[in-house]
């Protein structure tokens, strides 16, 4: 008997054609077993092949290379009962190339991660499959971590298969993170934990891909006595990372087409997404005086502007990982997470300095291109808080939301901003750590013995001790009233 490596050594084909070969019956599943019982010096249990597959494979090579397509391929089989599956209906599926695919309709375990390996998504089917349906997930999202989640399925899967599990998710962290940001994410620091992700972290893993969805192998086997072989196809997002767990004998290249689609799935995984409890910092701005220059621009001129403005400052965003909230006529919402590698208060910090930047150069190339005397600004506002985090969904788009007063309190910073401030809540400033905090230069301005504004640095102040509260025009900022909030000038990095 031979393993899938071998096989795959011998006979030149992909994984991807090998598992297509057995979801189409021309080749029989493989049977599991451990390598100890076949001379081998590995530990964990894996597929092996009769040898007489190898001759099987390179008669369907040879007959496809005379001008046999699949469903030739099917017909030749089945009349000569060869076919391991007679399953006309699943073959007929599989074969056909224009069938609507979704998540739904592959039913097949599913889970999808973010960038901070905590759980964002699971299907009922994945559920059942490491967890036994007994899986407890938090609303919090710093409870959702995957090496916290997996360990709750610790006693119901073989130990290898915890193991494999383990070692699959510590791979694709390694990709982005150190072993220690990766152990920082962790709630639960237990020593066997972190000891399983020390080892798995220095171990190398073997992935096939295919059209840009990464496959792995992996035998599942329960303490209730289940077992089966699992292609995971993984498939990257800006979003996040989705896993579905194939069985190797519904395999098809159907659903690795579907996942190719990464339009499409993020979509569909979006409309899904579970609304959770989230720390973040949020971000808005916006045009001042825009209905005066949208009164004194021509229309196309005027969108000019507007789009010039949010394609510049796109990049900006997604340089300090912000994600696109609301876009509202002229002003702009974006959320920054949590992120094992990196701050996500400074980010949002940083973001609103670059943005500053950005907008002046906006400004001098309209006043050149206008002969205006006018300035361009837009004013910004960066709060911090704890939120829920969701989607809404129309028929076209789909927005990233978040519930609360955090961002409610934002936008009323915004609206005390002026002539391209940025404002920054108290809360917000605090989460700084000291070397960040002292890279920024910040602070507010007060009346002096000789009742000139002086800036003083390193301090904040209400918001009705800064404006008057009684003028009708202000009466928004009644919300905002006893906030502390202190203005950002520069940053030294």
């Amino acid at each position: 008997m031979i393993t899938s490596k071998q096989l795959l050594e011998l006979t030149g084909i992909s994984r991807a054609t090998l598992n297509n070969y057995i979801s189409l019956g021309f080749i029989p599943k493989p049977q599991v077993m451990s390598p100890l019982e076949n001379n081998n010096s590995s530990t964990k249990r894996i597929g092996f092949f009769q040898d007489e597959v190898i001759e099987r494979i390179n008669e369907i090579k040879h007959l496809k290379k005379n001008g046999l397509g699949i469903s030739e391929l099917i017909n030749y089989f089945k009349t000569k009962g060869l076919l391991v599956y007679k399953n006309e209906e699943k073959i007929h599926i599989d074969t056909v190339n224009n069938v609507t695919m979704s998540l739904d309709s592959i039913n097949c375990p599913s889970l999808m991660i973010n960038y901070n390996f905590e759980v964002v998504w699971l299907n009922d089917s994945v559920k059942k499959l490491i967890w036994n349906n007994k899986l407890k997930l938090d609303d919090n999202t710093k409870l959702r971590n995957i090496f916290d989640v997996i360990s709750q399925a610790n006693f119901f899967l073989k130990e290898d298969t915890y193991l494999s599990l383990i070692e699959l998710f510590v791979f694709l962290a390694k990709t982005k993170y150190n072993k220690s940001q990766i152990e920082s994410t962790i709630v639960s620091k237990t020593s066997t934990i972190l000891n399983i992700i020390s080892n798995a972290y220095d171990k190398d893993s073997d992935f096939d891909s295919v059209r840009g969805v990464l496959l792995k192998e992996i035998f599942i086997e329960t303490n209730e006595s289940t077992s089966n072989i699992y292609n995971i196809a993984i498939t990257t997002f800006r979003e996040g990372i989705l896993l579905v767990f194939v069985p190797i004998a519904e395999y098809s290249d159907s659903i690795i087409n579907y996942l190719s689609r990464r339009d499409l799935v993020i979509k569909e995984l979006l409309k899904n997404k579970i609304p959770t409890l989230t720390s973040f910092a949020v971000l808005v701005t916006d045009l001042q005086s825009s209905t005066r220059i949208c009164a004194e621009l021509p229309a196309n001129e005027y969108f000019e502007l507007i789009n010039e403005i949010w394609t510049s400052l796109d990049p900006i965003f997604r340089q300090f990982y912000g994600t696109h909230g609301k876009h509202v006529g002229d002003g702009l919402v974006y959320y920054f997470f949590p992120k094992p590698d990196s701050s996500y208060t400074f980010n949002a910090v940083q973001c609103a300095m670059m943005i500053k930047n950005e907008m002046r150069k906006i400004n001098e190339r309209w006043k050149i291109k206008k002969g205006w005397l006018r300035d361009l600004y837009l004013n910004t506002s960066i709060h911090e808080g704890q939120e829920w985090l969701g989607t809404f969904q129309t028929s076209t788009s789909i927005e990233f939301t978040v519930l609360g007063d955090t961002i409610n309190q934002a936008s009323r910073i915004c609206d005390f901003a002026r002539f391209g401030a940025i404002w920054a809540s108290k809360k917000l400033m605090s989460q700084l750590t000291f070397d960040e905090l002292s890279k920024v230069h910040y602070g507010v301005y007060r009346l002096n013995n000789q009742n000139q504004q002086t800036f003083i640095s390193n301090t904040y102040a209400q918001v009705d001790t800064l404006i008057d509260l009684n003028t009708p025009k202000h009466d928004k900022l009644k919300e905002i009233a006893t906030l502390s909030i202190t203005e950002i000038q520069s940053i030294s990095l």
